[in-house]
């Protein structure tokens, strides 16, 4: 009889870490935008969703895991309602909205809206971006040496790496990722 048990116990497990990895597939791999879906919304999910999917440096120090956005979009209130009371990297979880002239180093994750692309440089200039994961959403940002950049084609909204970028800030990313990235730049 225990044999019984722990074979159902291993199956039950194995399912569990199947669907899990399915659920997971299915958030951040390619998503199709119907009429109505919010596009908002999809990309939240995508960007909450990097966060299990990505380990930060060690040395990065965090107190809270925050989340930063630059630039006026929907996504901040998406991402707010998301994490609300959530924890991420076993750390409460807190959006903040910060303008291009603000210090970003307090980031773990970092948002740049695509009406505030233009000022990217600027930003990253004036600032240490070690262990700040930057995510963009405007066309070629991986080209130009943005960690992750979420991109719409085919009306679908699909991520792209930049794996020397990341990996020279420090991050470590899960083989799922590379799997379900539209491109690895």
């Amino acid at each position: 009889m225990p044999v019984l048990k722990a074979m159902h116990t291993t199956i039950f497990y194995r399912n569990s870490f199947l669907f899990a990895a399915l659920l997971a597939a299915l958030i951040c791999a390619s998503f199709k935008l119907d009429d109505n879906q919010d596009e908002h919304t999809v990309k939240a999910l995508f960007i909450y969703n990097f966060t299990k999917h990505i380990e930060w440096p060690k040395d990065k120090p965090m107190d809270h895991f925050v989340i930063g956005v630059i630039g006026n979009t929907p996504i901040y209130d998406k991402l707010s309602e998301i994490v609300k009371d959530r924890k991420i990297k076993n750390r409460i979880a807190e959006i903040r909205r910060y303008n291009k002239t603000d210090k970003i180093e307090s980031c773990n994750l970092l948002f740049i809206a695509k009406n505030e692309s233009i000022n990217l440089s600027s930003i990253l200039e004036s600032n240490n971006t070690y262990g700040v994961l930057i995510i963009t959403e405007d066309k070629g940002m991986t080209n130009k040496g943005y960690s992750i950049n979420i991109v719409e084609k085919n009306d679908r909204v699909q991520f792209e790496l930049n794996e020397p970028v990341l990996k020279r800030a420090g991050f470590k990313i899960s083989n799922q990722l590379y799997e379900l990235a539209a491109s690895i730049h």
